[in-house]
């Protein structure tokens, strides 16, 4: 106790959880998979489970993660991918949202990821499609050269938008699609 009558808080060391990540707070989850990288692998199980609650949980998680700990996320960025056209609408913007912040902070690795954000542009759910486009935008910003090396091959069609984005980076793109107002 203090000369004032009030005990003192002793600091505790945090301990990650040993259990189960599906059964803890996202952020309790999120800092045992930060002090403990080896269950990363384990989150990302859980983008495929049955539960949508678990799903959009997990997706959340990756976001987060994807803000602080990008590079962690690289060795599964197929799965990641592959989640990313889930029914669930909050799996797919969170996850969308992670890819956009892998595909920024290392270019290099984006072109698996950039398909998945060009089909995620034709997403009903507004901000899917608001996503993907913001993340488009700004892996042209860092690295238009990926965006544009998939456009010039011709495999997807490429907004109005998005080529003026190319061609004011100076990577011209030669196939250009409708500018679909909806998703603007």
């Amino acid at each position: 106790m203090t000369k004032t009558g009030r005990r003192e808080r002793v600091a505790r060391r945090w301990r990650p959880s040993t259990g189960p990540l599906a059964n803890l707070r996202a952020a309790e989850a999120i800092r045992t998979v930060v002090e403990c990288p080896h269950r990363l692998a384990e989150l990302i199980g859980i983008l495929v489970d049955g539960d949508l609650r678990l799903r959009s949980w997990a997706a959340a998680a990756v976001a987060s993660l994807a803000v602080s700990h990008p590079e962690r996320l690289l060795r599964h960025l197929a799965l990641l991918s592959a989640a990313a056209s889930d029914p669930l609408a909050h799996v797919r913007w969170n996850l969308a949202f992670a890819l956009g912040k892998i595909c920024a902070r290392f270019p290099g690795q984006s072109k698996p990821i950039i398909p998945v954000l060009l089909a995620q542009l034709k997403d009903s759910h507004p901000v899917v499609s608001a996503m993907a486009r913001y993340n488009l935008a700004e892996i042209c910003r860092v690295g238009p050269h990926m965006v544009s090396r998939l456009v010039a091959a011709g495999e997807h069609l490429v907004p109005d938008w998005l080529s003026e984005i190319l061609h004011r980076a100076g990577h011209g793109a030669a196939k250009h699609g409708p500018d679909r107002h909806e998703g603007r």
